[in-house]
C-alpha cells in the first residue's frame, strides 16, 4: 500500500502489525527524506500569491484523490489573506475527476475514521460543510466553460487558478489546459505537486527546466478547447495518422 500519512486532512496511519514478508510500492525508495508538509505548503502558496500579484494564470496539474484536496485545503485557507482587489479578480477552477472526488471527501468530512480530527473539529465548530472549498469556485462542465476562463484571463478580467487531473499531464484535462496556456496567454506559471514518472509529459517539463533550458517544448495528446488561436502561437497540432 502507499504509506503516505502526511496529508493534513487525513489522521496519523495506523502502525501496521508485525509480518514476516512485506511488499511495499516505492516511488521515493531512493529519497532519504521529503520536505515537511508544512514547509511544501507555505512555498506553494507564495509562489501561487506571486504569480497572482503579477497577474500570471496558474496551472496545477494533481492527482484527483488526496493531491487535489491537500492543494483546495491550502488555497481554501489562504486565499483570504490576498487584498480585495486581487481576490476579486482570482478565479478558482477545479476539472475533471478532482470535483468528484472532492465532493465524496465532503460526504465524510465529520467522520473521524478518515479524516484528522481537527479538519472534523473544524467543520463542526465552524458550520462549514465543504472546508476543501472556499466560498467562490468555478467547476466547468464544458469547454465551452474552460474556453470562457481562458478567454477572461487573457483579456485580464480574472486571474485563474485551474486544478486539474492529471498530475503528470498525461490525460485528463491537465495537459489540454498546458497547451491552451502556452497558445493563449503571454504569461503563466504551472505548479507541479507530485511525482512525474517516466515518458510523462510532466517528467518532460521538469527535466527540461531542471537542465535550465531556455524554452521547453513536449508533445501531448489533446484536443483543444476551440479553434480561435492567436496567430503567433507556439502550439503546433500535429494530426495524427489515418490508422
Amino acid at each position: 500500500g502507499d504509506l503516505g500519512g502526511r496529508a493534513p486532512h487525513l489522521p496519523d496511519i495506523t502502525p501496521p502489525p508485525e509480518a514476516d514478508v512485506l511488499f511495499l510500492e516505492s516511488t521515493y525508495g531512493a529519497t532519504h527524506s521529503h520536505t515537511s508538509m508544512s514547509d511544501a505548503r507555505t512555498t506553494l502558496w507564495r509562489d501561487i500569491e506571486r504569480a497572482l500579484q503579477t497577474r500570471k494564470p496558474v496551472l496545477i496539474p494533481t492527482f484527483a484523490v488526496g493531491r487535489a484536496q491537500t492543494i483546495l485545503l491550502t488555497l481554501s485557507e489562504r486565499l483570504h489573506t490576498l487584498s480585495t482587489d486581487l481576490r476579486d479578480r482570482v478565479e478558482l477552477v477545479i476539472d475533471g475527476m478532482a470535483v468528484d472526488a472532492t465532493t465524496i471527501y465532503h460526504e465524510y468530512v465529520t467522520d473521524e475514521p478518515y479524516v484528522s480530527e481537527s479538519l472534523v473539529n473544524r467543520v463542526e465548530e465552524s458550520g462549514m460543510t465543504e472546508p476543501f472549498l472556499p466560498e467562490v469556485v468555478t467547476t466547468p462542465t464544458s469547454d465551452q466553460d474552460r474556453l470562457e476562463i481562458l478567454r477572461r484571463a487573457a483579456r485580464g478580467d480574472s486571474v485563474p487558478i485551474i486544478v486539474s487531473p492529471s498530475g503528470m499531464l498525461t490525460g485528463g484535462n491537465s495537459p489540454r489546459y498546458l497547451a491552451e496556456f502556452a497558445g493563449r496567454l503571454q504569461s503563466a506559471m504551472v505548479f507541479l505537486t507530485g511525482y512525474q514518472a517516466q515518458n510523462t509529459v510532466g517528467r518532460q517539463l521538469q527535466s527540461q527546466y531542471e537542465a535550465d533550458q531556455e524554452t521547453l517544448t513536449v508533445t501531448t495528446t489533446a484536443t483543444p478547447f476551440g479553434t480561435d488561436w492567436p496567430d503567433n502561437s507556439d502550439v503546433r497540432w500535429i494530426q495524427p495518422e489515418p490508422t
